[in-house]
């Protein structure tokens, strides 16, 4: 009886292995690209040079800071605070993300030229002019 027994546990821990393979190979497998996240400075940039002060911040405070509450002063949201240059520059590879897959701003949303403008500024260095 042993032997029957020892056989079927040796057969359930090798299903047990299998199943768990393919449970991985599964996973391994639903890799997801994103373009905008891949190749970073293929955005539509040419011939725009965007500002920070005068086309970033507008529309940071308006879509992420003080108009949204999400990312203002006293704000404890897991992006942090986003409304100066240093919170923003510290910042510009997390709001990068975020924009691009789409998850960001929560309570509202970028228009294309908005998303451009963003994309275009923090591919240009994110400089402070």
């Amino acid at each position: 009886m042993r032997n029957g027994s020892t056989k079927i546990k040796s057969m359930v821990n090798k299903i047990k292995w299998v199943v768990m393979v393919s449970i991985m190979f599964v996973i391994i497998s639903c890799y997801y690209d994103k373009e905008a996240l891949l190749y970073p400075g293929e955005n539509n940039c040419s011939g725009t040079d965007k500002k920070f002060s005068t086309d970033v911040h507008p529309v940071i405070q308006s879509k992420c800071s003080y108009a949204s509450d999400c990312h203002g002063t006293g704000s404890t949201n897991s992006g942090g605070l986003l409304t100066n240059y240093s919170q923003i520059k510290n910042s510009v590879l997390n709001i990068r993300n975020q924009i691009v897959i789409g998850s960001m701003p929560k309570n509202g949303s970028l228009t294309n030229a908005e998303l451009q403008t963003i994309l275009c500024w923090i591919d240009s260095g994110s400089p402070f002019n």
